[in-house]
């Protein structure tokens, strides 16, 4: 009997095509494929130049490194660096409309460094975020010098107002600021100013493109605080962490994290993606997320971001701020904008017989910078400096009129 091997029959085309190696690629596909890449680089790199030549840069290189006169703290998450000195370059990525230098104290506070009390003197400090640091203005402009400056004529007597706002802090940083490092100043008159995005800052420990993280605290039964994040390690840039149940948890997407590394990379060395970018802000401010515009809402399968949280625990942190004030003997304010201020528990405060400053008609087209929702020009801290000084004063006066019946 033949064996198999010996058997003969012919072989047919397909199964000698199954019997050979995959082909590989000839010369001719690999050079043509090698010529697409070499046209596709080529087209970008000119596009690229035309735009460098027509005067366009990459946002990076359009902006001073604003973050240089930050540092990382692992009390707060991150404080102005004491003694720096800088120019805000803004808004970003938006055209330039502002060029403001600034200055920080030894305190790390914006401003000139601080003197002590002038007799009979009074001292007031303000804490908040952008808005209340105001690297928008020059530093003779912000709504503290202002407030200072009309109260002092008023009232007879010298006037301090302390700007301790830090640009991107949450409500949950400000008291901490205060807490551990400002108390010992013995202001008379502690205000924090509370803005729109507060509530969502309190929730995060870290924001998608934020240079660093922050602790956050978590809001318990019967409205105890648990503060979690701290000390504040370092957060990979393009990542989003909350508390959740008291532990910090990643909940950004894939999709999130590569696009926030494209952009990072494009914005920093494209010209024509920069001015694309640029473009596409102006139109549609939600098309496209920059390096530092605020940090979107922590998103993503099991986010704690319900609104009514985020409220109630805003309005929980200032209650326990205005209890720390009061425990070392000075008075509490709250200031915002009124929309900003009805949000929050202003029964609750009122209960706790905390004051409220409205600024709501502070801000409008006038007075706010160009391409910029959110932040005062110069019109608008003097605006602000102005509600604020008539609305405290009284307090202040009492403040002058305990002092005298103790004597």
């Amino acid at each position: 009997m033949a064996t198999p091997e010996a058997t003969s029959r012919p072989v047919t085309d397909c199964e000698d095509d199954a019997l050979r190696p995959p082909r590989r690629p000839t010369r001719a596909v690999l050079f043509r494929l090698l010529a697409v890449a070499v046209a596709v680089v080529g087209t970008l790199g000119t596009i690229e130049a035309t735009f460098r030549i027509h005067g366009d840069q990459p946002l990076g290189d359009q902006y001073p490194k604003f973050y240089t006169t930050q540092m990382a703290d692992e009390v707060l998450g991150w404080s102005y660096k004491p003694g720096a000195r800088g120019q805000f370059v803004g808004p970003y990525p938006l055209p330039v409309t502002v060029r403001s230098d600034f200055r920080i104290n030894s305190l790390g506070l914006r401003g000139p460094e601080l003197t002590a009390v002038a007799p009979g003197g009074l001292r007031v400090l303000v804490l908040g975020d952008s808005v209340a640091s105001g690297l928008e203005v020059a530093d003779n402009e912000t709504y503290s010098t202002v407030g200072a400056q009309l109260l002092s004529t008023r009232l007879g007597v010298p006037v301090q107002v302390i700007n301790a706002g830090v640009r991107g802090y949450g409500t949950d940083q400000e008291w901490l600021l205060y807490r551990e490092r400002l108390k010992q100043l013995h202001s008379d008159v502690v205000l924090d100013h509370t803005t729109e995005n507060d509530p969502f800052d309190n929730l995060a420990l870290h924001g998608m493109r934020q240079r660093f993280g922050k602790p956050a605290f978590v809001l318990g039964a019967d409205n105890t605080l648990h503060l979690v994040g701290q000390p504040v390690p370092d957060y990979p840039p393009c990542s989003v962490y909350v508390a959740v149940a008291g532990v910090a948890r990643r909940v950004d997407g894939a999709w999130d994290r590569l696009k926030c590394q494209l952009e990072t990379s494009l914005l920093n060395h494209s010209a024509c993606f920069s001015y694309v970018s640029q473009r596409m802000w102006m139109r549609d401010p939600s098309l496209v997320w920059t390096l530092s515009g605020p940090a979107p809402a922590p998103r993503g399968p099991g986010t704690p971001v319900p609104l009514e949280y985020a409220l109630r625990l805003t309005s929980v942190l200032i209650s326990r701020m205005a209890d720390d004030v009061r425990r070392d003997g000075a008075r509490f304010l709250l200031m915002g904008k009124d929309v900003d201020l009805e949000r929050l528990d202003v029964a609750g405060f009122e209960r706790e017989g905390i004051p409220l400053v409205r600024i709501g008609s502070a801000f409008g087209p006038d007075t706010l910078v160009p391409h910029d929702l959110m932040h005062p020009n110069a019109a608008g801290h003097r605006r602000i400096g102005e509600l604020l000084a008539d609305q405290i004063e009284p307090l202040l006066r009492e403040v002058l009129q305990e002092r005298r019946d103790s004597r």
